[in-house]
């Protein structure tokens, strides 16, 4: 009856009806045949071990069709194995415990694996890296990024992100880090605790135009610099206070 349900597995309180037997009865044959028991279904073993074979080759392939990302979301996964979701997470719970996958979070990675970037790739890494931080208050967008540097482009970002050396300031536009720090400290030294200013005001304190000006600023309000109002914008208490 399990190798015939597969992957949908038998509901656990169907059993003593369909098999004849006590309710006792049902738990102890399947600790006999080795079966598991996860939300209220029972699957048999090697339902669940070939799904982890297939959770574990997805992570595997997608390490190698994109090298530059950190993993495979755990949704992609879910999506990809057609099994209610609590098997799937035994699963890679097993293939955790087994250090054949590592599960970060939302991601999922084979045991050990790190992106690496070959040489190509680094010293492709290596000139985005040093065309944002030529213009570092109006650094290039993602698009013409793009369009200089090849489809690679994006992936390379977002990894010089993950490793710090860039700030996704918006969809749009990465900063390194230390313009970053730059101008929050310039912000943090021109403004005064307590007063309101407008945008111009501000574009005139950072001497950037508006294309840049307003990204900056509402990133500044994401990560707590800032404040915004219907008058305009001010440093946050706590900032204000520890300059």
């Amino acid at each position: 009856m399990l190798a015939a349900a597969a992957v949908a597995g038998i509901q656990l309180t169907t059993l003593p009806v369909r098999l004849g037997i006590p309710e006792s009865g049902v738990a102890s044959a399947a600790r006999a045949i080795g079966a598991i028991t996860v939300d209220g279904r029972i699957y048999a073993a090697e339902v669940v071990s070939a799904i982890a074979d297939s959770l574990s080759t997805s992570i595997s392939a997608h390490a190698v069709n994109f090298p530059l990302e950190p993993g495979v979301s755990l949704q992609t996964l879910r999506a990809s194995v057609r099994a209610a979701s609590g098997v799937i997470d035994l699963a890679l719970a097993r293939l955790a415990e087994e250090n054949r996958v590592e599960l970060d979070r939302a991601l999922a990675r084979p045991f050990g694996w790190k992106p690496r970037l070959d040489a190509a790739d680094q010293a492709l890494s290596d000139s985005i890296l040093h065309e944002i931080c030529a213009q570092p208050n109006e650094p290039p967008g993602v698009q013409e990024l793009g369009a200089k540097f090849g489809n690679k482009a994006q992936a390379l970002l977002r990894k010089l992100e993950r490793d710090g050396e860039l700030v996704r300031v918006s969809d749009e536009r990465y900063y390194s880090q230390a313009a970053v720090s730059e101008i929050v400290e310039l912000l943090k030294s021109k403004l005064m605790p307590g007063r309101v200013y407008s945008p111009a005001e501000l574009r005139d304190v950072l001497g950037v135009s508006r294309k840049y000006l307003i990204p900056l600023l509402e990133f500044c309000d994401r990560t707590g610099v800032t404040e915004r109002s219907s008058e305009g914008r001010a440093l946050v208490a706590e900032r204000a206070q520890q300059a």
